[in-house]
This record gives C-alpha cells, structure tokens and sequence, in this order.
C-alpha cells in the first residue's frame, strides 16, 4: 500500500485501499463521561479510580480545573488511562481564570458545581468556546439562588461567579421546563440542586443523554427519573459517597470509525468496548435504517452503562431517511459525518430539528455545506436542517485549496473519513486533501489519524 505523510495535515492517509478497513480498534473512552468522572470524583475526600479516561483536550479542561478548586487529580498508567482523583467536600477559591479550552461541557456542568460550592470563580475558555450561550445556564441557575454574570448582558463568555452573601445557607429548589434538549443544562440544573435545600426537578421537552442521572444515583444520590421528568431531593451533595469509574467508548468517536466502514468495499471492522446507552445510539440506528450491515456483539452492562462490540462490514445504503426534532439528541454531535454518509446513499437524506447544531464548535450545518460545496457537493440547507440528495456514485472534485476545520474536531474527522472513502470508491480520481488545523481531532480523538492509518495497512 502506498501511504502519504505530510506534516500539513498531521497525519497519515492512504491513497490506495483495495480493502478497504480491516482489523479491530478499541474506541477511546466516552469524553461525556470522562469529564463527568473527574467532576464526581472531585466531590468526595475518598480517592476514586478511573479507568478508560479519554486523553483529550476537551477532558484536560476539565482537570486542570479541577485542580485549581483543590482536587488532587494524577495519572497512574497512560495505557490503561487509569487516574486517581482525590476531591473535596469543600473547594478552594481558585487564584486564576479557569480556563475551559474548547469545552462546553467543562464551562457548563461547573457552572453548576461551583454555584454549590459558594466560591468567586472567573470562567472563560478559547474564541470558539466564548461565541458559544451561556445565557441558557445562567438562568436557570439564577431560579435556584445562583448568581453568574456572563459578558453581553449575560449571554457570553468569559463569566463570573459571585458568592452569596448568605454563604452557609443552601440553594432555593426550583421546577424548571427546559426549552431546549440539552444535557450540559440539564446537568448543570442538577449538579447546582445537589447543594439545595429544597426540590429540584427537571422537565426536559425530549430525553437527552443521561450519564448525569446514572453516575449520580450509582453515588447515591436521591434522584427520580419519570420519563422526561428528573426530581433531586434536597440535600444531597452530603450523601454522596465514593464510586470508581470504569470509562466505556465513546459512541460519538465510533460513528466516524462506524460511516468509514460502512462506505468503504471490502471493509470489515470490530469497534470495541462502544458504549451503547439508548440516548447515543442515533446514528448506528440511523445507518442501519437505510441498510448499513452494523451489528452488535458481546453486549453487556458496564459501570450502570450498556457496553458492546460493533461489527461494521461494507454494503451500499439505500432508501431514504428522513430524521425530525425527536431524533436529533441521540444523534446531535454526528450529524457531520451522517452527511457522508449522505452523499453516497441511494435515496435523500433530510434533517430538520436541528437548530442545536448551528450552536456548536462551530455553526455545522453552516459549516458542512460551505466544505461540501468546494467538492462540489449541492445541498439545501435550512435553519433547522438540510436536505441532501444521495448518489452511490459520487465523485468528489479536487478541491482548489485546503479545506476548513473551523475549529471543529467532529468537522476535521468527517472530512478525512469523506477523503478516505473518495480514495476507496475512485482510486483514480482521488488524492489526499489538505486540511486547515488537522490537530483540533485532539479535543476528543487524539488517535484519530493513527487509528485510520492502521486499519488501512
């Protein structure tokens, strides 16, 4: 086979793939609840161990946070990403900026657990992190008794946390609708509530991912879940108790691995230790809809979570898809790489409902389209989706100059996977595209590039 380095792109990319993908890949752990690891463990003087912790950007936001509030956070085997955290019940005023990186998740669930802690604490994170709302956190949290100043009348980033006058005196409850699906609020909403005095209860339009809910009532939390519906007791930050925490793989980080082999002739791969819970699995539903040959193996129950092994061979997709607003949480962060998928289906692919996805990283359906186009690619795109008209036979132009990661990672990743199956469908017409800022894969797949190239070999 013959590879090409470049040190443009950071990477390593096939131009031949006569069999397409092959081999097995443990997928790196879950970034959603690697951060929520490090986050609970921080709250109990009992050390904690993590096992599978995901060595990313994103995830290291949070620990060096955590590790500005008190936290003793160490790495005790790299291979295994095995870390001990050492928290405590009562965090120190921070003497610096937290700074969140790329992270909403970091910015958004300590929101939350800062509120708790009755601490003054500044934060503030990259030029892409400070365009993202922070509004949608702030007031919420200000119905509990909370009080965060956000920059452009409480919208933006960098924001500040003033202590409460009354600083031994708990968080009022609240009952909070949530206009939106989002589980980075609704964390916040519940991680604020551990220290109220009162009720605190959630109501959320459409079910989001739920590691929150789970980690949470594995420490012992008294918590509810009726449907859309969560209820926290009050007064539970005192009752949590110590829990270890094993990491499963990341769905979101497999759905690029997932689209690759499913696209590419001749591929067939095990993805490994996926994690499965019902609200991350849109998109392997969502190929298997329109007859990618996705199955699952060795399922089984791990730290409160389903865990399994996913088969992906190759096999062309057909029909058409169509995914409305009670679709999108299961799917939000893997709309990019669907869209490749897209391209090659035989049939139209039509998304609406996902407004969510112009608040990210980046504006990604904005984004998307801008990449595609300079391929050649026509879609329709609307403020709350697009619409995308399929061909099995697509063949991308060469595109006139680098394309843009737009500081996304999820943007970065589709468009290497879009490469690597031009490469595999049209050998000939095909070469390897230069990508602007390749490195931001960092913020939650760091092996991305090298995992490719070795099943590719």
């Amino acid at each position: 086979m013959s590879m090409i380095a470049t040190t443009e792109n950071h990477s390593l990319l096939p131009t031949v793939l006569p069999n397409g993908l092959q081999g097995e890949v443990l997928i790196p752990g879950d970034k959603s609840i690697s951060h929520r690891s490090l986050m609970f463990g921080s709250l109990v003087e009992t050390p904690v161990e993590v096992v599978g912790l995901l060595p990313s950007a994103d995830v290291f936001s949070t620990r060096d946070c955590l590790r500005q509030l008190g936290a003793s956070i160490t790495c005790q085997d790299e291979a295994t990403g095995r870390w001990l955290v050492t928290g405590k019940r009562q965090w120190q005023t921070p003497t610096d900026v937290l700074n969140c990186g790329n992270s909403g998740t970091t910015i958004r669930l300590m929101m939350g657990l800062v509120a708790g802690q009755n601490i003054y604490a500044v934060m503030s994170g990259d030029s892409s992190l400070n365009k993202r709302p922070m509004g949608r956190v702030i007031e919420p949290l200000a119905q509990l008794g909370v009080e965060w100043k956000g920059r452009e009348n409480n919208r933006l980033a960098p924001v500040v946390h003033l202590p409460r006058l009354e600083a031994k005196k708990a968080l009022g409850g609240v009952h909070y609708t949530m206009p939106i699906a989002s589980a980075q609020v609704k964390s916040a909403i519940l991680l604020a509530g551990l220290y109220s005095g009162e009720t605190v209860t959630v109501v959320e339009p459409l079910p989001s991912r739920d590691h929150t809910e789970r980690m949470l009532s594995a420490m012992g939390a008294n918590l509810t879940v009726e449907g859309t519906t969560i209820t926290l007791a009050p007064n539970q930050a005192q009752h949590l108790k110590p829990c270890d925490w094993l990491v499963p793989g990341d769905p979101s980080s497999a759905a690029f691995l997932m689209v690759a082999g499913a696209l590419m002739p001749q591929s067939n791969l095990l993805l490994k230790n996926v994690g499965l819970n019902p609200n991350r699995t849109g998109l392997l539903l969502a190929l298997q809809a329109i007859g990618a040959d996705i199955t699952l193996e060795n399922e089984r129950i791990v730290g409160g979570e389903p865990v399994g092994d996913v088969r992906v061979r190759y096999r062309e997709l057909t029909g058409n898809l169509t995914l409305q607003a009670t679709d999108i949480p299961a799917l939000v962060d893997e709309i990019p790489i669907l869209m490749v998928a897209g391209l090659y289906l035989q049939g139209t692919l039509h998304v609406s409902g996902a407004e969510e996805l112009r608040k990210k990283e980046s504006d990604r359906l904005l984004a998307m389209q801008t990449e595609l186009g300079k391929l050649g690619v026509t879609m329709q795109l609307f403020e709350d989706g697009f619409t995308l008209e399929g061909n099995p036979e697509f063949v991308a132009n060469s595109p006139e100059s680098s394309l843009a990661t737009w500081h996304d990672h999820r943007i970065a990743m589709a468009l290497t996977v879009l490469n690597l199956v031009q490469n595999a469908r049209h050998p000939k017409e095909s070469a390897v595209w230069a990508l602007e800022d390749p490195t931001i894969v960092n913020v939650s797949f760091p092996s991305f590039f090298e995992t490719l190239a070795g099943l590719a070999e």
